[in-house]
């Protein structure tokens, strides 16, 4: 088992507000991907801030044999949330420096459960090769943030200008005959837990996080296309076997494909518009 994770800037930022860490503990795998809201002050920071905290919380529950209880996914929340508050007050940052998603994927003890709140992709490839995606949106475009359970005021105004909005949840199945998708929306986005899911690792190859920017790729329009076609942008789902297609699990195996990736989409003049962040197990 190995894991590796990769996060870049989009091509006009100025400062990159995604975050990805991944690694192993014990007999326990991790990855872990957050993205800051880019109208949130110093959401780059916490950014990355959550992303640890979301570490430190995976390790504390292992050593307590919590990982995979029935309470697990309300222990993770809870404890965040409280971490996060602490981290704040010590550093004098305010709450919506935390805006900013959080997908995570576990593998132990044969399984790999995976979370997210917030938008982002959940992947899996099988080891027939085929690509099981999990496309998670919010109607208004306004995810719901575990910042938001760390101040009832950020909380209310939220339900107050959103609550009436929907979590759609993409479920895509990539085999070489092509794409099947289908589709169910959660209506109260309230619910932090926009996907809890639980895999056989003995199904699963690799599995993988990333945030939202997988579904901004596009021809640059600066560019100019080569053989006379119109320019147009990729869905994630054209994305993804590329992003995912690791030849080896050894080493660095998400930075090198990514790099691969980013080299060729680059020859083909090919851009993504939102900060690209990913983390994978290799199991």
């Amino acid at each position: 088992m190995n894991t590796n994770a990769y996060f870049e800037i989009a091509a006009h930022y100025q400062v990159c507000e995604d975050y990805a860490i991944s690694g192993t503990y014990q007999d326990m795998a991790y990855a872990i991907v957050c993205d800051g809201c880019s109208s949130s002050e110093n959401s780059d920071v916490g950014a990355r801030l959550m992303a640890h905290i979301a570490k430190g919380v995976i390790m504390y529950l292992k050593d307590r044999n919590l990982i995979g209880s029935p309470e697990f996914v309300n222990h993770f929340k809870e404890l965040i949330v409280r971490k996060g508050i602490e981290v704040k007050n010590s550093l004098g940052l305010s709450t919506d420096a935390f805006d900013a998603t959080l997908l995570v994927h576990i593998a132990f003890d044969s399984k790999i459960l995976s979370i997210a709140w917030g938008d982002g992709y959940i992947m899996y490839k099988t080891k027939d090769s085929k690509h099981l995606v999990y496309d998670i949106s919010f109607s208004t475009g306004a995810p719901y943030y575990l910042s938001y359970e760390m101040s009832t005021s950020k909380k209310q105004k939220y339900m107050d200008e959103f609550g009436e909005g929907t979590i759609t949840i993409k479920n895509m199945t990539l085999s070489a005959e092509g794409a099947i998708e289908w589709e169910r929306s959660i209506t109260n986005p309230i619910v932090a837990e926009s996907l809890y899911k639980e895999a056989y690792a003995s199904m699963i190859s690799f599995a993988t996080v990333s945030s939202d920017g997988l579904g901004t790729y596009q021809d640059n329009p600066k560019g100019i296309k080569e053989d006379g076609t119109e320019k147009r942008k990729y869905s994630a789902i054209e994305i993804i076997p590329q992003m995912m297609a690791y030849k080896t699990i050894a080493g660095e195996f998400v930075i090198r494909r990514m790099h691969r990736m980013k080299t060729d989409m680059a020859k083909a003049n090919i851009i993504h518009f939102d900060d690209i962040s990913c983390a994978s197990i290799a199991l």
